[in-house]
Formats: structure tokens, C-alpha cells, sequence
């Protein structure tokens, strides 16, 4: 058995709608939970390129659930907000190719990240 390990790139325009709900501040410290959906478009993506002919085939197009927390930080001039954030992707982003041999052991590719996020407003 031969494996193979292939890189596709992406670069992704993402387009998220979150809710967020905030405690009340105590100390200058105040957590918060963040709850919604996130569209998310490859232009990068090489599913329509001639060349890909033998990749795996991603789509460009994917929804995603998000869920996270995060606490504010309230300092004299700036409030300081880490978050981390987990996205599940909802669908399969697998274009089937019955003539490449990667893609037919694959059932379906769901898309997964973890984001960490440091926000700083003045």
C-alpha cells in the first residue's frame, strides 16, 4: 500500500452572523458566549480549473455552525477580548470523481477549524 500526500490550498472570504450574550461586568472583567452560522467562499478554489483533474475536488461554497466564548478585559484607554471560536462544517464538501482513486475511498469531507481571536477596541 502507497500513500500519497497531496496539499490543497484555500483562501477563504468568510461571512459570519453570530449572537453574543454578555454577563454584567464584574471587576472590569466580563465573559460572553457566542452562538451562530458562518458562510464561507474559496476563491482560491481549483474545482473549475483544468489542472485539477487529478485532485480531490473540494466545493467552494460551505455553511458551518459556530459556537465559542470569550472574555473582555476593560483597561483605561482600550477593552482587550480574547475568543476562541469551533466551527463545524453542516455539508459535504467533496466533489465525486469516479475516475480518481482518491476520491472514491472517501465518503464525504466536512470541514472543522478552531479559531482563536484577539480583538482590540479603542
Amino acid at each position: 500500500m502507497v500513500f500519497s500526500e497531496r496539499t490543497v490550498e484555500s483562501v477563504f472570504v468568510e461571512m459570519p452572523f453570530h449572537v453574543r450574550y454578555k454577563s454584567a461586568p464584574y471587576k472590569d472583567i466580563r465573559l460572553f458566549v457566542i452562538a451562530g452560522v458562518k458562510y464561507a467562499f474559496d476563491v482560491a478554489s481549483e474545482s473549475r480549473a483544468r489542472q485539477a483533474e487529478t485532485l480531490v475536488k473540494i466545493a467552494p461554497n460551505d455553511f458551518s455552525v459556530e459556537v465559542g466564548a470569550g472574555i473582555q478585559f476593560f483597561f483605561p484607554y482600550f477593552i482587550f477580548s480574547p475568543e476562541f471560536k469551533v466551527s463545524q462544517g453542516i455539508g459535504n464538501i467533496l466533489i465525486y470523481n469516479p475516475n480518481l482513486e482518491e476520491s472514491t475511498v472517501l465518503e464525504k469531507i466536512l470541514s472543522r477549524t478552531f479559531t482563536i481571536s484577539l480583538h482590540f477596541e479603542g
